[in-house]
C-alpha cells in the first residue's frame, strides 16, 4: 500500500447518516495512536507487567492554505469556534476492501501557519478526540458502502 493513497474525509451530514467529502488538500499526514500504560505487576513474578489502559489518538498533517475550500474552512472554524469536526482517517480509499483506520469528533489543537518568504502556505495541524457523545472507532472496510466499526478495546 502507498501512503499517498491514504484518505481523510470530513462528515458533511449526520453522525449516524454520514456523507463523506474527501479532504484531498493534506500532506504528509501522521496517525499515532498509543495507549497510556498501568503497573500491572503482582508477586506471582519477577517481571513488571504492564497493562493498556486509556488511548490517545493524534493525527499531525500540513493542510494547504485554500480559504475558498469548502474542506478548509471547516477544519478553520473548527479551530476558531473550539469545535468538533468528524472525520475519517484511512489509509487508502474508502471503497477499497481491507482499508483501515479511525473515525472520532476531532478537535483541532493546533493551527499553526509558517510564513516565511520561500513558503507554500500550509497550516500544520494538530487533531485529537473531542468530548463529544460519539465514541473513537477503529475502522476496517469490507466492500463499496460497507466498513465495521470496532469501539477501542473491543476488536474486530
Amino acid at each position: 500500500m502507498l501512503a499517498l493513497n491514504s484518505k481523510i474525509y470530513r462528515n458533511t451530514a449526520s453522525h449516524g447518516s454520514p456523507a463523506w467529502s474527501e479532504v484531498a488538500i493534506f500532506e504528509n499526514v501522521q496517525v499515532n495512536p498509543s495507549y497510556d500504560r498501568g503497573d500491572a505487576n503482582t508477586r506471582e513474578s519477577r517481571a513488571k507487567r504492564e497493562a493498556n489502559t486509556q488511548m490517545m489518538l493524534e493525527v499531525t498533517g500540513r493542510l494547504k492554505v485554500r480559504p475558498a475550500d469548502a474542506n478548509y474552512q471547516a477544519f478553520e472554524d473548527a479551530f476558531v469556534a473550539d469545535s468538533a469536526i468528524d472525520l475519517l482517517v484511512l489509509n487508502g480509499p474508502i471503497d477499497d476492501p481491507g482499508v483501515s483506520g479511525w473515525r472520532a469528533d476531532f478537535g483541532v489543537r493546533t493551527f499553526t501557519e509558517d510564513q516565511g518568504l520561500g513558503n507554500v502556505l500550509y497550516k500544520e495541524v494538530t487533531l485529537t478526540p473531542a468530548d463529544t457523545d460519539n465514541e473513537v472507532v477503529a475502522v476496517r472496510v469490507e466492500g463499496t458502502g460497507s466498513a465495521e466499526e470496532a469501539e477501542i478495546g473491543e476488536g474486530f
